[in-house]
């Protein structure tokens, strides 16, 4: 579920489309929750598919921890990477702004928070750009995240927050921002074999 102050439009040249809001979004705002109407293949289910069918979930969809593909059903599909995004993985399956979004901004992600299975090059044109994302970069670059998303989770109390009510696991959701449970760090969701930084 993508934010409902948000919209679809033209992204910057040659990208295509992505997502924007449309009113001022605070720090500390869930943007995208996975929710109850995205789709959850496993990779037999995507065998089973034609090769058009494939390439969609592909490039529209996601790994999760676990290696399965989780296709949005809403816009939340859309939203672009930067290397400097505005939202940031809050567990598996919440994205939280890391900064106040402006009406008019394009909101964008981490495609390394997205489990890539081939490395992309990336044309981001952010000062922090790093050249190519790769699925590893939850565990070269997860500790930075980390304190970040911790920091930014502490405003989520104080904002209004339209999209909660369709966050799939909502207790263990507020459970993290009440503190009663830790925020589960990058490294641990990377898709195959549990891993720690050193």
């Amino acid at each position: 579920m993508i934010h409902p102050d948000t919209e679809v439009r033209e992204a910057h040249s040659g990208i295509g489309l992505g997502v924007f809001a449309t009113a001022a979004i605070p720090r500390g705002t869930i943007v995208w929750a996975q929710d109850a109407l995205d789709r959850v293949f496993t990779s037999a289910d995507l065998d089973t598919f034609p090769a058009n069918v494939r390439a969609l979930i592909d490039r529209y969809g996601y790994r999760d921890a676990s290696g399965r593909y989780i296709l949005c059903w809403d816009a939340g599909r859309l939203v672009n990477h930067s290397c400097n995004p505005s939202i940031r993985g809050l567990g598996p399956n919440v994205m939280i702004a890391v900064r106040d979004l402006a009406p008019g901004e394009e909101i964008t992600c981490d495609y390394a928070e997205c489990n890539l299975v081939e490395p992309l090059d990336c044309h981001c044109d952010t000062a922090r750009c790093r050249g190519q994302i790769c699925g590893d970069d939850l565990i070269r670059l997860g500790n930075q995240w980390d304190a970040l998303v911790a920091d930014v989770a502490c405003n989520a109390t104080r904002v209004e927050q339209p999209v909660v009510p369709f966050v799939l696991d909502r207790r263990a959701l507020e459970d993290m921002l009440s503190g009663a449970r830790p925020i589960p760090p990058f490294c641990q969701q990377c898709a195959g074999s549990p891993r720690s930084i050193e």
